[in-house]
């Protein structure tokens, strides 16, 4: 689908308009209250990577995208605000057209993201941004009505995206972008077929601030950043669903357990190093399917995992970015196609209890093995 006038009448798009215009009026109204609230619309112009050679789907010639992404910036009001150099919270509604209307169809994703400044002064910036959230899918794999598409197997997914943007400020309350951007649709494998779509793509773009923040307005409280202590222990556990092999089949149950000792680099960023397990209900159901395991005891040892891994945490407030890396201890591990895993997480966590120590926290984590999704998590845990 392109942008022709005849497209632009359709009321797929009116329903997408709506959203944008809605995001759009929410921020004019929000932005009269507060400083540091803006709206920043990005457009994207990319191509789909076919990252392997059994996607039976062809490659459009380019993907384009237009986001709105409502914004606070940060400046200084709490202490970690400094710590991280001022980081950038948002919401952004994200529209993506894959350029195959019927195989591939479109998206539409509403992403929670944080920017975090590399580099910054009066005139110019540079900053990262990481998003994740729920999206809708218009064309997902059906094996009458849309075979082709074996990337995707369900109508709702998670967009995970990264960016790098460049920004020139050319007036007080405007600031024009540009950069790359890297986006990613997975249903991480709750439903097959599940080998995602990923889209790098150039972006361009245009920020509103209607009550900017001057260089003069960040606070600086001149806290340090050396933590109290510089130990900790984190215990975790987690419940996920997968589907596999069938499409349409029963989805299993994944547990996990975590025991991680932690050690404080800073404040707002913490290392762990530790061992997991996974009780893959997935595995035991397949393995037992294809006949694949001699004995109930292989059965048990090739689907429950124990893993090694290790990980860093930054904490922005009460909100925890993870990233995770681990392999296998456990010997051949079924549906694992590789010896080692990557995990990325947001928590929230709660404040201390009382004048303890200890510290609960919820969130999500998805599961990879390199490009492939594996699972989406729930957790909670506890760290002292």
């Amino acid at each position: 689908m392109y942008f022709s006038p005849i497209n632009m009448r359709s009321g797929k798009f009116k329903f997408y308009f709506l959203i944008f215009v809605s995001t759009f009026c929410i921020a004019s109204s929000n932005a009269q209250n507060g400083k540091g609230i803006a709206l920043e619309g990005m457009f994207h112009y990319g191509k789909i990577i076919k990252h392997h050679d059994f996607l039976r789907y062809d490659v459009p010639a380019s993907s384009k995208a237009f986001d709105l992404n409502l914004i606070f910036q940060t400046y200084g009001k709490k202490p970690w605000n400094e710590l991280h150099n001022y980081p950038i919270f948002g919401i952004t509604t994200l529209y993506y057209n894959f350029g195959d209307e019927e195989v591939l169809g479109d998206a539409i994703s509403i992403c929670p993201n944080l920017a975090i400044y590399l580099f910054r002064n009066k005139k110019f910036s540079v900053n990262g941004q990481i998003g994740a959230g729920p999206s809708y899918l218009t064309k997902p794999f059906d094996r009458l009505d849309n075979p082709n598409n074996n990337a995707i197997g369900s109508h709702i997914n998670l967009n995970f995206y990264f960016r790098f943007n460049a920004n020139w400020s050319i007036h007080p309350q405007w600031i024009l972008n540009t950069g790359f951007s890297f986006t990613h649709y997975s249903n991480a494998a709750a439903a097959v077929p599940n080998y995602g779509i990923n889209i790098p793509a150039l972006t361009l773009g245009l920020k509103f601030k209607p009550k900017p923040i001057n260089e003069e307005d960040f606070i600086e409280h001149g806290t340090s950043n050396k933590p109290e202590n510089r130990f900790g222990v984190n215990l975790h556990t987690g419940v996920a669903l997968k589907e596999i092999k069938s499409v349409g089949g029963p989805s299993y149950p994944i547990y996990s357990f975590t025991a991680a000792g932690m050690y404080y680099l800073s404040k707002t960023n913490r290392a762990m190093f530790g061992i997991e397990h996974e009780r893959n209900k997935a595995a035991y159901a397949f393995g037992h399917h294809v006949y694949e395991f001699k004995s109930e005891k292989e059965a048990k040892r090739r689907s429950n995992r124990f893993m090694l891994f290790v990980a860093d945490e930054f904490l922005f407030g009460h909100i925890g970015l993870m990233i995770q890396m681990g392999f296998y201890l456990t010997k051949d591990p079924l549906l694992a196609p590789y010896p080692f895993y990557n995990k990325w997480g947001f928590h929230y966590h709660f404040s201390k209890i009382g004048k303890t120590n200890y510290s609960l926290y919820i969130g999500t984590q998805i599961k990879t093995h390199i490009y492939i999704a594996d699972y989406i998590s729930i957790d909670m845990g506890v760290t002292f």
